[in-house]
Order: C-alpha cells, then sequence, then structure tokens
C-alpha cells in the first residue's frame, strides 16, 4: 500500500529492567496542508514518581513531503523545580543550517537535506521503511552535535504486547563506532510505529511497549 503517515496516539509502558517506571504518549497530528506536529509526553509513575516529579515533553514541529520530513523546531522540556532543562532547535533550510537558541555562545551548524531531531527521527525512520528496506542511515540533531545514527535489519520477530500480538520487523540502531545502544521492533500495520524500544544505558535496560494505539 501507499507509505504515507496517519494522525495517532500512542501510549507506551516504559520500564527499567522490570520496574515501570513512567508512561509515554506519543501523538502525531498531520494538517491538510502538510504540516506536522509530532509529541512525547513521558510522565513518570509508581515509586519513581515520589522522587522525579517532573514530566519531560519533546515535540517536532515541521513538514512532510512525499517521503521526507522536514522539521522546521524541536523542543525538549524537563519540568521540574530543581534545575528545569528546556533545550530548542531551529532549522534554517534556505540556509541549510540548524540553530539552538538559548546556548551560550549560541550553537548553529550547517546541515545536509535529511537532517532529523531527536523526534523526528522516528517519523522519518517511519516513512523510509519499506517491505525490503535494509540498512539507512540518520542524521541528527541533538543538543549541540550532528550525530549519525546507523540503522540495520536484523529480523522478523513476533512481539506480545498489553493485548495483543504483532509481527514486526527488528532493528539495532548504533552510533558510529559504538556497539548497539537501541534495538526497535516495528509493526508494519501500524506504518511502522515501533511497538517496542529497548534502550541500554551503562548497566540499565529501558523498555518501552506500545500498550494503546488510536489513529
Amino acid at each position: 500500500g501507499s507509505q504515507s503517515l496517519e494522525s495517532f496516539t500512542a501510549t507506551y509502558q516504559l520500564n527499567r529492567g522490570r520496574m515501570i517506571i513512567g508512561k509515554v504518549t506519543t501523538r502525531l497530528q498531520l494538517g491538510t496542508d502538510g504540516s506536522y506536529t509530532y509529541s512525547s509526553v513521558t510522565i513518570p509513575v509508581g515509586i519513581v514518581a515520589v522522587f522525579s516529579k517532573g514530566q519531560i515533553t519533546e515535540t517536532s514541529k515541521g513538514r512532510i513531503s512525499g517521503r521526507q520530513v522536514i522539521p522546521s523546531s524541536y523542543r525538549y522540556h524537563h519540568k521540574r523545580k530543581k534545575r528545569p532543562k528546556l533545550r530548542r532547535l531551529q532549522f534554517d533550510w534556505p540556509a541549510n543550517r540548524v540553530t539552538a537558541p538559548g546556548t551560550s555562545p549560541v550553537w548553529s551548524s550547517s546541515i545536509n537535506t535529511g537532517t532529523q531531531d531527536k523526534a523526528s527521527k522516528i517519523l522519518s525512520r517511519m516513512l523510509a521503511m519499506r517491505p525490503g528496506t535494509a540498512d539507512m542511515q540518520i542524521r541528527v540533531a541533538d543538543k549541540t552535535k550532528l550525530k549519525t545514527y546507523r540503522i540495520s535489519r536484523v529480523k522478523q520477530e513476533q512481539i506480545d504486547t498489553a493485548d495483543r500480538s504483532f509481527d514486526t520487523i527488528q532493528l539495532n540502531e548504533t552510533k558510529p563506532g559504538k556497539p548497539p545502544s537501541t534495538r526497535f521492533w516495528l509493526a508494519p500495520e501500524l506504518h511502522y510505529l515501533p511497538v517496542k524500544i529497548e534502550k541500554k544505558e551503562k548497566n540499565d535496560t529501558f523498555t518501552m511497549t506500545l500498550v494503546k494505539f488510536s489513529r
């Protein structure tokens, strides 16, 4: 079928090892003019919520043209009483530049067509996937750096979520010179939305598993 995105809301359970530590809600809103707003809100739950009251909101805005995701702005906000974190990026495509307002000195870099922010990277990969897609690279502006992520297809696997199981394609994501840090399981029937994400950080494993999906 045609590989286009549709507006959706997806809710995930976030685990650290076996402990449930949060709920993540991602939402894609598409305008009739090709614009998009993609947001992800992480709310701490359980024992963690007692210690960490702050929710994290990540938002990418831009437009989708054919199979290209073209971000215009990115915002990351960790709301907490002590040391709240706010990070922003502005993309200026006529000048092929990305700028991080609020940094001192202000960070800015030239970028190539196709460069994404951390949130739009997910959409970009959803749009790029096809039944035979093998490996791909995505350039991402993150904080004050440009990073290249290499994504390789591993295998097909059935993944059980809260209420059903999905046929998925497992992908590994690596940064050059580092061991694979993140694994994704994408469901073709949901336009290659990740139904499970596993991230290894030092001695911890963080897992996001889909619990609710609606168009």
